[in-house]
C-alpha cells in the first residue's frame, strides 16, 4: 500500500505492467539463451527482476538506486576466478546484494568473511531467506554478513576486499565509495579489487587516481586499487 500511496494508481499500474512486460522478455531471452538454472539448483528465488520504484525505501539516496536483476552465475564465477590471488586473504562485499545471489556464490569460495549491503528491507529479507534456504543461515553464520542500510554509511573492514557491483546505484553514490575504496588500499595499506559488472559508470574509476584496469569491456571492468 505503501507504494500505491507513493506513487498514485496511474503510475502504481504502469510500473506493475512494467515489471510484467519486463520480467516476460527476460524469461524469453534466457529460454533462447539456455539460461542458467540456479533457483532451480538451490530452490531459491533470485530471478525476478525488481523495479526501484516498487520497493518501500526511505533513503534518499534511493533515487541513485537501479533495479534489482540478478547476475550470471557464471560471470560471477569466472570473475572471481580470474583473479588468481589467495580468496582466504579477502573479504568479499556486494554492494546492492539484493536477494543475495552473489553471496550465495561467493559462499562456494574460501573467502575470509562474506558481506552483503542492501538499501531494501524488502531485498534484504528474500536473501535472508534464499541463504536459510541453501542451509547457510546468515544469523548464524560468522562467515556471511547480510546488512539492511546504506552503502553511504556502511564502514570497510579491516581486510583486503573484493568488491562486487552489478551497477546498483550512480554516480552520486559510487564516486564516494571508489573514493573510500581508494583510500582503504593508499592509506590503510590493504588490497581493493572491484568487480563492476554492466559499468554504466566506469569513468567514475577510471578517472580516479589509484585504479588500475585489470579487465575492461563493455559487460564488466575488473579493477585493483
Amino acid at each position: 500500500m505503501s507504494a500505491w500511496r507513493r506513487h498514485g494508481p496511474l503510475r502504481f499500474v504502469r510500473l506493475a505492467v512494467y515489471n510484467a512486460w519486463y520480467e516476460l522478455r527476460l524469461a524469453r531471452r534466457r529460454a533462447r539463451q539456455n539460461g542458467d538454472d540456479f533457483d532451480a539448483a538451490h530452490g531459491t528465488d533470485t530471478a525476478q527482476v525488481v523495479e526501484v520504484g516498487s520497493l518501500d525505501i526511505e533513503s534518499a539516496n534511493v533515487r541513485h538506486a537501479v533495479r534489482y536483476q540478478p547476475s550470471s552465475a557464471g560471470l560471477v564465477r569466472q570473475a572471481i576466478e580470474s583473479l588468481e590471488v589467495d580468496l582466504s586473504k579477502l573479504t568479499f562485499i556486494d554492494f546492492g546484494s539484493g536477494k543475495g545471489r552473489v553471496v550465495l556464490l561467493a559462499a562456494t569460495y574460501p573467502f575470509k568473511a562474506i558481506v552483503g549491503v542492501e538499501l531494501s528491507r524488502e531485498l534484504h529479507e528474500i536473501a535472508r531467506d534464499n541463504i536459510k534456504r541453501t542451509g547457510l543461515d546468515a544469523a548464524d553464520s560468522g562467515n556471511i554478513s547480510l546488512l539492511c542500510g546504506d552503502v553511504a554509511d556502511y564502514s570497510l573492514p579491516d581486510s583486503d576486499l573484493l568488491c562486487y557491483l552489478y551497477n546498483p546505484f550512480g554516480p552520486a553514490v559510487l564516486t564516494p565509495l571508489a573514493e573510500r575504496l581508494s583510500q582503504h588500499s593508499s592509506r590503510r595499506g590493504h588490497r581493493v579489487f572491484v568487480v563492476y559488472v554492466d559499468p554504466k559508470h566506469r569513468d567514475v574509476f577510471e578517472k580516479m587516481n589509484g585504479f588500475q584496469v585489470i579487465r575492461g569491456d563493455a559487460s564488466i571492468l575488473i579493477l585493483r586499487a
